[in-house]
């Protein structure tokens, strides 16, 4: 994983709700430089038989907490119940403020809708997630220059986030994004591949692109 060409390091934020199968997300987790689960993320993890480097949240959602004694206090950051943010929002927020590496949200799929648009949410801000991998679908940020070596026929959407109207240009899609200007409300839906890699160049603004990982050519990549 790049982003923006830069960086080969992630963390990984590993939350609760439903969460693709391991093998998805294992290169992921094997090579983060760090691992944290929220909240109930440790469910996921204790599932995945995966040790995470840190526990966020309240806690009011782990299965068994008799799990949290397997860990030091310093490894186990407990928040209030009572609070403005998700557990999610904490642990990435905590993972932005204290690690210069890019972050990857891992879970959180299916459950509340409101919880859904809590994570979906963050990729509206100036520091975002480059990646949100849920039980089906994964969310990539688009800034830059961005490439992505899908299956041709592949069904992508793409949303603006941000303050910024997005403008873009694009190569290998059915549709091309050129010359278009989109902010807040609009979309790009079912958008198809057609040709590998395809490319989305942003003029200005910030997109996400939207595809299922579940018919996802494995060893396909992507470039920001």
């Amino acid at each position: 994983m790049q982003d923006n060409g830069v960086s080969q390091r992630w963390n990984v934020v590993v939350t609760g709700g439903e969460a693709p199968p391991r093998r998805i997300v294992k290169s992921l987790i094997d090579n983060a430089e760090l691992v944290i689960a929220a909240d109930s993320g440790l469910d996921t993890c204790v599932s995945w038989e995966v040790e995470p480097d840190l526990i966020v949240g309240d806690m009011d959602s782990v299965a068994n907490t008799a799990v949290l004694e397997r860990f030091s206090h310093e490894r186990v950051i407990k928040a209030p119940r009572e609070k403005d943010e998700t557990d999610t929002e904490l642990a990435f927020r905590y993972s932005i403020e204290r690690y210069s590496e890019p972050v990857v949200i891992v879970g959180g799929g299916g459950g509340r809708v409101d919880h859904l648009l809590g994570i979906f949410s963050l990729f509206h801000r100036a520091q975002t997630p480059c990646s949100w991998i849920t039980d089906r679908d994964e969310i990539t940020r688009v800034d830059g220059l961005f490439r992505r070596d899908l299956p041709i026929g592949m069904t992508v959407s793409f949303f603006p986030v941000g303050r910024t109207s997005a403008r873009m240009r694009s190569t290998g899609l059915k549709w091309k994004l050129d010359g278009l200007e989109w902010s807040s409300g609009d979309a790009g839906l079912s958008n198809v591949v057609t040709q590998r890699p395809f490319t989305v160049e942003m003029m200005s603004g910030k997109l996400v692109c939207i595809h299922s990982h579940r018919t996802s050519a494995q060893g396909g990549g992507d470039e920001q």
